[in-house]
């Protein structure tokens, strides 16, 4: 490039040389910036994906820890008892 630049001011063509060094410039810098965020799309999108999933758990965890300190294979047993012998709530309450 420098030498290009010594070659436009030997023969008074600097600006004829600068814009063309100017077009060379952004054509490189919009393919790279459009690389970049060919790239960066998917790579962005996991990222979403995995906080989401980490907000998800966060919100269901505390809710499956509470079905099991409440016991609940013990009220589906009693479930399954009470209607297997007929001893629905149901039943108390026409009584």
């Amino acid at each position: 490039m420098v030498s290009l630049v010594k070659v436009a001011e030997e023969t008074n063509q600097t600006e004829y040389i600068f814009e063309r060094l100017n077009q060379q410039y952004e054509i490189e810098v919009q393919q790279k910036s459009k690389l970049l965020s060919t790239l960066m799309e998917p790579l962005i999108i996991i990222i979403i994906g995995i906080f989401v999933g980490v907000i998800l758990v966060s919100i269901y965890l505390p809710m499956f820890k509470l079905g099991n300190v409440v016991g609940y294979d013990s009220i589906l047993k009693f479930w399954n008892f009470n209607r297997i012998n007929g001893n629905l709530l149901d039943n108390d309450a026409k009584k």
